[in-house]
């Protein structure tokens, strides 16, 4: 995953699959780290759950980086190069090592419901990133389609629906059919 990582700070395409697989390889290995420390802690899987929807939904408008493009024809994504991935790996690493560790030399910390919360939240804030990222690629994917659709001619050109030479009607004017 580290290589992933650092593979993710140059420009890439890539298919919208493989796209899905890093947030939900990571989601599994948070949700895991949160199920496998505090096994009986059920507020430490809903502070989790919390987590990642309020950082998602806070996320979920923020703009892609201008370069991010999505082409149709491949179903593929052109993503600029960034840091900040490798940053999330590491840090959902880094929180299940210090919880390991710290369970270890204390393990009374895992009845503990302020530490499994505070835990929680920490893997849920970041997967909530994760899943924020996708979730504007694929709102990407759907201005596109809007963007094909809009840029169509209603009616073609020299249509008999239009008896004067027209260039036919744009539905350039219109942002949505439905």
């Amino acid at each position: 995953l580290f290589w992933l990582g650092v593979a993710q700070s140059h420009d890439r395409t890539v298919s919208v699959r493989r796209l899905l697989l890093l947030p939900l390889i990571m989601t599994v290995f948070s949700l895991y780290g949160v199920i496998s420390a505090f096994d009986g802690v059920t507020a430490a899987l809903l502070a989790w759950l919390l987590a990642v929807f309020v950082v998602t939904s806070a996320l979920a408008k923020r703009p892609l980086p201008s370069l991010t493009r999505y082409d149709a024809t491949t179903r593929s994504f052109f993503l600029p190069g960034s840091w900040h991935t490798l940053s999330l790996i590491l840090g959902i690493f880094l929180i299940k090592y210090v919880v390991g560790a710290t369970l270890s030399m204390h393990p009374e910390l895992a009845r503990e419901s302020t530490f499994a919360i505070a835990i929680a939240v920490l893997y849920g804030v970041l997967n909530g990133v994760f899943i924020a990222r996708v979730g504007r690629l694929f709102l990407l994917i759907d201005r596109e389609r809007s963007r094909e659709v809009t840029g169509k001619l209603l009616f073609p050109s020299r249509s008999p629906y239009c008896r004067l030479p027209c260039s036919g009607w744009r539905a350039a004017s219109v942002t949505r059919f439905w």
